[in-house]
This record gives C-alpha cells, sequence and structure tokens, in this order.
C-alpha cells in the first residue's frame, strides 16, 4: 500500500482502513518494507542517543544546558547534572531536542515566519497537561499552519506529566491514533512521514532529521545542513 504522488487527504479517502484505530499500522508495515530491519531501531538506540545530547550540552550549547540544569534541580540533584538517564529524563532529552540548534531559519511562507525555540520544541511534539487539552491544540495548530499558507503535517502527542504520560497519540491527517507508549509515539510518527512522503514542520525540521539521521541511520536526498552536520558528528562521536 506504498503512498504514490497524491496527497495525504487523498490518500486516506482512497484508504478508509487507514481511519481506523490500528491503521497506522499498516502505514509502519509500508516503512518497513522501505527500510528493513528498523523495527526496533528507535528502542534500541534511544539511550545512548539521549545521553550523547546531554554530553553536548555540556561542551558549548549554553541555552541547552541551561534547560537540562533545570530540569535537573527539579529532581534534586547535588551537582544538576543529568547522569544515568531514567525513562522520564529520555522523554525530556527528547522533548527538548529542537534545543540542540541554536536557531531556527526563516521558512517560506505566505507570511513572514522564524519560529522561536519554543515553537519549534512545540512544533516537534505535542506535550499536554490533560486528555481535553489535545482536540483544542490540534486546531491551534491547523489553524496556525493555515496562516502561514502551510499544512499541519503528522506529529506525536503526548498527554500527562513526564513522569507519568497517562496518553500517547499520533495525530495525521484528520486521523488521531492512540497507541501504547510515548516513544511509540514518536516512532510511529517518524516512520509515518517516509510511508506518507510527509514532510517534517518546518520549525522542527532540523530535530526530525537529527532522529532520522542519528538514530535510524538513513540519509537520503535531504538538503545540507552545516549546523545539523556538524552537531550529528559529535553525538555520533558520544555514542560511540
Amino acid at each position: 500500500m506504498l503512498k504514490s504522488e497524491i496527497s495525504i487527504f487523498n490518500y486516506f479517502k482512497t484508504f478508509p482502513a487507514l481511519r481506523c484505530p490500528l491503521g497506522y499500522a499498516l502505514l509502519v508495515d509500508d516503512f518497513n518494507r522501505l527500510h528493513p530491519g528498523q523495527e526496533n531501531t528507535f528502542y534500541n538506540k534511544l539511550e545512548k542517543f539521549t545521553t550523547a545530547v546531554v554530553k553536548l550540552s555540556e561542551s558549548g550549547n549554553k541555552f541547552l544546558k541551561t534547560v537540562i540544569e533545570n530540569y535537573s534541580k527539579t529532581k534534586n540533584l547535588d551537582n544538576s547534572k543529568l547522569e544515568n538517564l531514567d525513562d522520564a529524563d529520555q522523554l525530556f532529552i527528547l522533548s527538548v531536542l529542537p534545543f540542540v540548534f541554536a536557531s531556527q531559519a526563516p521558512i517560506k511562507s505566505k507570511n513572514k515566519w522564524r519560529p522561536s525555540k519554543l515553537e519549534a520544541k512545540e512544533g516537534f511534539i505535542i506535550h499536554v497537561k490533560s486528555a481535553a487539552d489535545v482536540e483544542i491544540t490540534l486546531e491551534q495548530r491547523k489553524d496556525k499552519y493555515q496562516a502561514f499558507g502551510l499544512t499541519a503535517q503528522p506529529v506525536p502527542i503526548w498527554v500527562g506529566e513526564l513522569k507519568n504520560i497517562v496518553a500517547s497519540y499520533v495525530s495525521v491527517n484528520d486521523a488521531v491514533y492512540k497507541v501504547e507508549s510515548p516513544l511509540k509515539a514518536i516512532d510511529v510518527t517518524f516512520k509515518l512521514y517516509f510511508a506518507l512522503g510527509a514532510q517534517y514542520p518546518p520549525e522542527a525540521k532540523l530535530a526530525w532529521l537529527l532522529l532520522q539521521k542519528g538514530i535510524y541511520n538513513i540519509h537520503e536526498n535531504e538538503k545540507s545542513y552545516i549546523s545539523l552536520t556538524t552537531i550529528l558528528s559529535d553525538i555520533k562521536k558520544h555514542m560511540s
């Protein structure tokens, strides 16, 4: 069922089974045919990857270092250093992955938009406190993209506190799939980008590319970004 050159909207109309609660599994199967052997790559490499991001923050990125130190203080760590990452720590590092990059490039749209760091973070993962916030947040996201002449792309959704995520979803087109865990929400979202031929959200593009190349080791026809190349090299050194 690999996607041809049609819009995601029309693809979902053509294959109504994709709207079923487990419709995402069909798309993940498509990804697995495109990139065999990647079923568990994200989970197998995540600990080393997130630890490498922490080490990266200690060697020059002052903003990211401050963000991580502030998070560490909430855990009452004496030295404000984040070590031996637990599940909540890994989720936190993933959530601030856009902060790895010093700035976001201006986005070509009908209205000029240079995303802030917070906008990049929110564009990467939707994290809300309550399930009641999911629908309204998705509507606000859709309206924001429309204002810039852009289309909302797939996005993972976490509900709850980092140490107690009570529900996880993946939103694509007008479907919202419930998945088993916040990590699966990211893994599935990533795989849907490839299965659907979708574009990464522009404000979070570099964060998704870092996952693509740093964890999944997928290098395809992509524009070269100097900042990404440099950071990816440093992360791979820390992962080795």
